[in-house]
C-alpha cells in the first residue's frame, strides 16, 4: 500500500495491523513473518519497520487495541444507576449480552479473539488481557450492576 502524499502513517499502520491480525489468526504468531505481513499488505518489509520495529510490536498493538475496546474506561457507580434507572433487569442483561454477540461477530474481533486465546499460553499479556483484565472486569462491573438492582 504506497503511502500517500501528506499521509501520516496511521492508515498504512492500520492495514498493517488488520492483515497481521488475520494472518496470526490462520497461522499462529510463530507461523508469520515479517515477510508475510509486508506481502499481504503490499508494503515492502523495509517499509514496514517505519510503522513498527517487528511483528512482536505489531502483535502488541494488537493487544493494547484489544484492551481498549473490551474494557474501555472503568464504570463507574453512578453510571450503573443511571444505566439501571432506565432499564429493567431484563432489558439491562438483554443490552449486555447484544454488546457481546457484537463483539464476539465481528470479523476482526473474532481474529484477535483466536489470537489471545492462543497465545495465553506462551505470552503473558495474552493471559492478563483475557483473565485478569478482561475477565475480572466483566465479572466485577456484573456483580456491581446485580448488587445495584
Amino acid at each position: 500500500m504506497p503511502r500517500r502524499a501528506g499521509s501520516d502513517g496511521v492508515v498504512t499502520r492500520r492495514h498493517i495491523m488488520k492483515a497481521a491480525v488475520r494472518l496470526f489468526a490462520e497461522h499462529g504468531y510463530a507461523g508469520v513473518s515479517v515477510r508475510d505481513i509486508a506481502s499481504a499488505t503490499g508494503v515492502r518489509p523495509s517499509s514496514l519497520y517505519n510503522h513498527f520495529s517487528g511483528k512482536e510490536q505489531i502483535l502488541a498493538a494488537v493487544y493494547e487495541e484489544m484492551g481498549e475496546r473490551l474494557l474501555g474506561p472503568p464504570v463507574r457507580d453512578e453510571q450503573i444507576d443511571a444505566v439501571l434507572d432506565t432499564l429493567s433487569a431484563s432489558a439491562f442483561f438483554h443490552h449486555a449480552f447484544d454488546r457481546y454477540l457484537d463483539a464476539m461477530t465481528d470479523a476482526y474481533a473474532v481474529d484477535c479473539w483466536r489470537i489471545m486465546i492462543t497465545e495465553q499460553f506462551r505470552d503473558d499479556r495474552a493471559r492478563s488481557l483475557l483473565h485478569a483484565d478482561f475477565g475480572n472486569r466483566l465479572r466485577e462491573n456484573t456483580e456491581r450492576a446485580i448488587a445495584r438492582m
